[in-house]
């Protein structure tokens, strides 16, 4: 597991120690950061049951602004600490520790809103779609913004939820990509979009790891 772009490139991940964590491929996550690649610039990122941090990290590399990493295991959090610190990325990072849905409601009451939001929930727990309903309901994917979600190929998840479409999907084996864009072009009613690249600053709803 390794950082396959950009600033940090060719570093390996630590992964989490004793965790039940299921680390993105990196053809997986290779093919997913072609898929994207003209949405990474200066983009504000929130990894989502972070893990290794992989996804948020990853990005960073290649030319987000910020990434926000959320995951409710302290052992995920320490790697992704230790990871972000050795990419020489800490001060583009921010670690919350706690439940992915409740900081998507803290996020979204706090105003705060990305382009970029990676999702990789415990596979055939019923929480694939449900994290996409809550993102989409809550509005803390930016107008034009993206949220990718990692799910089981056993997993169904709608083509359309809330304001958030379904424009690209890819099979690897076991393990379905699913892209969503938000369709609409409105401010979300929880905040001010502040624009592109902005918006991951001080938020005391939710506990800082940093």
């Amino acid at each position: 597991m390794r950082v396959i772009a950009g600033r940090a490139r060719g570093m390996r991940l630590r992964a989490p120690r004793g965790a039940d964590v299921r680390p993105t491929a990196d053809r997986v996550k290779e093919s997913l950061f072609s898929m994207l690649a003209d949405r990474i610039q200066g983009a504000s990122v929130l990894d989502l049951f972070a893990g290794s941090g992989a996804l948020g990290i990853e990005a960073v590399s290649r030319g987000a602004q910020r990434a926000g990493f959320v995951d409710r295991a302290r052992a995920s959090l320490e790697a992704v600490r230790d990871n972000v610190g050795r990419a020489g990325l800490a001060d583009q990072a921010e670690l919350v520790r706690g439940d992915a849905l409740a900081a998507i409601r803290s996020l979204a009451e706090a105003g705060r809103t990305f382009d970029l939001v990676f999702a990789d929930p415990p596979y055939e727990a019923g929480m694939a779609a449900r994290v996409v309903a809550v993102v989409g309901r809550h509005g803390i994917v930016r107008p034009g913004g993206c949220l990718v979600v990692e799910h089981s190929v056993r997993e169904e998840i709608p083509a359309v939820i809330e304001n958030l479409r379904a424009v690209r999907t890819r099979v690897y084996g076991d393990t379905v990509v699913t892209i969503f864009e938000r369709s609409d072009t409105t401010t979300p009613d929880s905040g001010d979009d502040t624009g592109k690249g902005e918006g991951w600053g001080e938020d005391r709803a939710l506990p800082r790891q940093l």
